[in-house]
């Protein structure tokens, strides 16, 4: 058997062998061929592909000056009429005007980060600006050209320190007169970092080291207390803040080596292995110029990883179909050169033999793999069995907490209704039943939600939202919510903050809600007296921290009373229960919530003589850098306005804005944008919209959380959100309470349902 088989695979005839030498042959060129032509097609939809993108990014970092320098031009305008500043100038009231530079920065900060602002003299002498030591700032381009023609000018500058700007340069003029200029300066890397996130790549700035003077680069990155880049490159020095994303080895070869292609106006595309021998592409295309020479330079990089994986698997397809087209030839061909039936019947009963073997070991290794799997499966039931178990009280009382929370506020929300009909037409049978069932009614959701905050917090499910916010701003907030219950018992509320206290770094809701509720206690147990709010420095283990003390004038308690604060469903007695409302979980939930946050609290009372409870508080990481809010300085909405169409749009991608703003616009209807779910509950009870549309992803308070604080709120809980996100979890959005949820991207024909919708009604 053996020896015929031999016979078989080696042939006996001579034709047999040349034969198959030459088809061997032709098969491999073919391959080659086939192979190359794959490989050029490839690379050449590589490139096309990189190079669209790259006149894409190109078209957007135009539209992006452009829109960036016309807003710049657009806010020093407003500046210099709302501040006259030219009288300022005029009358060399150099001081006032600089105070109002600073105050003009700080409160466009958030829509232009911008570099720095300066005022110069007609004769481009630096007057003052908002970088520190200005006296030897480096003039722009733009302001050579704005004096020369005492009009508006804004561009690109690339000054000696390598420092890439977009300048907005505007004549400030007193009786028609050029007094001085105002310039604001805006760093490019902030526009290409935001077009970086866009498209999912990275972006660098270079500069050609031709323009650029040593001794100032030296020194801005000392003074930024930045890294010298100065001798990465051979001809150029890296701008942006990028250096961690630069890919230095390979990098610095390509553009060491192929510097005579950046001379020219065209974009410069290359394909290289980067770090971890990760296959990528570049493209180095011009920004700036200067005496028709390219200055300025943008680096796209763009990870080809996952092109370069389907390239390799249609290879290997390719590969495969062409070794199969191969073999079938080759046995067409042994078929028909050779009288060999017997032989390959022969040859069949050996492969039916090997593949029997192979389908019995086939058999007991899938045998083993099922046993194995079956012991998996069981192993995962019991896990989950268990995760269920320690999950089932979570799980049941948010669900009822849900289930319940609905249908209560609908019958706080029409019996609100009733009421306001029944004091219309004076229906004294009807005014205090309806009272009593609003008040219940609030008292009870107000119970749920303790429940449900103290339920989150045993299971360890309880998370916090820490944010930068002003404590002025955030205890005059706690100052307007507690007025009611103040005046109710004829006292008077006194508070006072340390000036060296100005921001606080923590979940600013549960700290507002520890100090509600102690205010809520001090306030119930007082009649006709003082109760303090007391805000100073304070230290926790030799870290900073802030203490919040409440004083109260009210009847105090006594030792036994004491022992019992801080326990669940606990009031100090029976006759305080009989007499006074509660539910018992408020203290016990304020103390949980300052263990959550690192503080804790304290008390100290006596019978009769009042209590005192001291709240003490981490100060935390205050970030200076952060986002000042502004909106204490809103004004209060006018009856006219609240009968316009308007909306609050809370969104953080400008993008979306942009639309919304575009078509909302041109249904007539104001829009308002905020970009955080704190500014949204801010904004929204300063002046009620008629509709909230809702993103999830956002920094600090997130759209879940936003979400749940609207609905539970017995002021907003009635205006309609719509939630516009890119997650796919609509049960969830519904369950918390959305009117509408919509998945971007989104159409403008969903924008326009949305006002037939929610709106057009309302108008009508």
């Amino acid at each position: 058997m053996k020896k015929q088989l031999g016979k078989l695979l080696a042939g006996n005839h001579k034709l047999r062998r040349p034969v198959f030498i030459g088809l061997a042959a032709a098969f491999a060129l073919l391959w080659l061929v086939v192979t190359l032509t794959f490989q050029i097609w490839s690379s050449y939809e590589r490139n096309e592909s990189l190079a669209q993108l790259v006149e894409k990014i190109d078209d957007q970092l135009y539209k992006n000056k452009e829109d960036a320098g016309y807003q710049m031009l657009q806010v020093s305008k407003n500046f210099i009429e709302n501040k006259r500043l030219g009288d300022l100038l005029k009358s060399d009231q150099l001081i006032r005007a600089q105070i109002a530079t600073i105050e003009f920065k700080q409160s466009i900060s958030s829509s232009l980060n911008l570099s720095r602002i300066t005022i110069f003299s007609p004769s481009s002498e630096v007057l003052f600006s908002t970088k520190d030591k200005f006296e030897n700032l480096e003039l722009s381009q733009q302001l050579s050209l704005a004096v020369r023609s005492n009009e508006a000018e804004q561009g690109i500058s690339v000054l000696s320190d390598g420092e890439i700007t977009l300048n907005a340069v505007l004549p400030i003029k007193h009786e028609n007169k050029v007094v001085g200029f105002i310039q604001l300066t805006k760093l490019l890397s902030s526009i290409t970092r935001s077009l970086a996130d866009t498209n999912k790549i990275d972006i660098h700035l270079l500069t050609h080291k031709s323009i650029i003077e040593q001794v100032d680069y030296d020194f801005r990155v000392r003074e930024f207390k930045e890294p010298s880049h100065w001798q990465l490159l051979d001809s150029f020095i890296l701008t942006s803040a990028t250096m961690t994303r630069f890919d230095t080895d390979a990098l610095s070869s390509i553009l060491n080596d192929k510097t005579q292609y950046l001379t020219q106006k065209e974009t410069y595309l290359q394909e290289y292995i980067g770090a971890n021998e990760i296959p990528k592409q570049l493209a180095l295309l011009p920004i700036h110029f200067v005496n028709n020479q390219a200055t300025a330079f943008m680096l796209v990089i763009v990870d080809n990883s996952s092109t370069y994986s389907a390239y390799e698997l249609s290879l290997l397809v390719n590969n495969i179909s062409f070794t199969v087209i191969a073999l079938i030839v080759f046995i067409l061909f042994w078929i028909f050169l050779g009288n060999i039936e017997k032989k390959i019947y022969l040859a069949e009963q050996q492969l039916i033999k090997a593949k029997n073997a192979a389908e019995k070991n086939r058999d007991a290794a899938e045998k083993a793999k099922a046993e194995a799997e079956k012991a998996k499966a069981e192993a995962e039931k019991s896990k989950l069995q268990a995760e269920q178990a320690n999950t089932i009280k979570s799980e049941f009382l948010a669900k009822m907490s849900h289930e319940l929370r609905t249908p209560l506020n609908a019958i706080i929300g029409i019996t609100e209704m009733m009421q306001e009909d029944a004091q219309e037409f004076e229906d004294e049978d009807y005014i205090e039943p309806l009272g009593r069932v609003v008040r219940a009614g609030k008292h009870l959701l107000s119970l749920i939600n303790d429940i449900l905050d103290l339920s989150k917090i045993e299971a360890g499910k309880m998370e916090l939202y820490p944010e930068n916010f002003e404590l002025t701003l955030f205890i005059k907030d706690i100052e307007r919510i507690v007025e009611p219950l103040v005046t109710k018992n004829n006292n008077e509320m006194v508070v006072s903050i340390q000036e060296s206290i100005q921001q606080m770094y923590a979940d600013s809701t549960r700290v507002k809600q520890i100090l509600l509720n102690l205010l809520s206690n001090a306030c119930k147990f007082t009649n006709e007296g003082k109760i303090f709010l007391l805000v100073s420095p304070a230290f926790i283990e030799k870290q900073p921290a802030i203490s919040f003390s409440v004083i109260d004038e009210g009847i105090g308690m006594n030792k036994d009373q004491l022992a019992m604060l801080f326990q669940d469903f606990q009031q100090v007695d029976s006759s305080s229960t009989r007499k006074y409302e509660g539910t018992g979980l408020g203290l016990s939930i304020s103390q949980k919530f300052a263990e959550l946050m690192g503080g804790n609290i304290t008390v100290s009372s006596e019978a009769k003589k009042g209590s005192i409870f001291t709240v003490i508080l981490p100060l935390g990481l205050v970030d200076n850098k952060a986002e000042e809010r502004t909106v204490d300085v809103l004004p209060i909405a006018s009856e006219e306005q609240k009968e316009q169409p308007y909306i609050l749009v809370v969104e953080d991608d400008e993008n979306m804005i942009e639309m919304f703003k575009h078509y909302f616009s041109q249904q007539g209807v104001e829009v308002d944008v905020v970009h955080n779910g704190t500014d949204a509950l801010t904004k929204a009870r300063i002046k009620k919209p008629q509709l909230i549309t809702l993103d999830i992803n956002m920094p600090g308070l997130n759209g879940w959380d936003t979400l749940t604080i609207i609905k539970s709120d017995n002021e907003l809980s009635d205006v309609p959100v719509v939630i516009v996100t890119i997650e796919e979890e609509r049960k969830k959005g519904f369950d918390l309470g959305a009117d509408e949820y919509l998945i971007k991207p989104i159409k403008k024909s969903d924008i326009e349902t949305i006002f037939l919708r929610f709106l057009s009604q309302k108008e009508r």
